[in-house]
């Protein structure tokens, strides 16, 4: 197994697309719904990487980022946004400390 892969992402479809290309490509992958659901299972699962949404269901999207930052400092966090501006961008990497940047749908 190559690493354990953490997908946060509301858009179902797109989350178990993703899962599933990542399973085939030899990972471990979890997909949760939402950022709560997400924070609990990532302090069990430990997870190599986590890949997240900036615009999930609930308004707390970068509250949520700077959560999982705090409580996985040493785990890579990706973010993958619908539709977004350069300004999220940014503030995901540079004032949230993602570690990289996508637009969907991630090739």
């Amino acid at each position: 197994m190559k690493g354990r892969v953490l997908i946060i992402d509301g858009d179902r479809n797109y989350s178990h697309a993703l899962r599933d290309q990542l399973k085939a490509l030899g990972y471990e992958v979890l997909a949760e719904p939402n950022n709560a659901s997400g924070i609990k299972v990532a302090e069990t699962f430990s997870p190599s990487v986590i890949i997240t949404d900036t615009i999930p269901t609930d308004r707390e999207a970068f509250a949520a980022l700077r959560e999982i930052r705090v409580n996985h400092p040493h785990t890579p966090i990706i973010v993958a946004g619908e539709a977004s501006s350069i300004e999220t961008a940014l503030r995901a990497i540079q004032d949230e400390g993602a570690y990289h940047y996508f637009n969907k749908p991630v090739e």
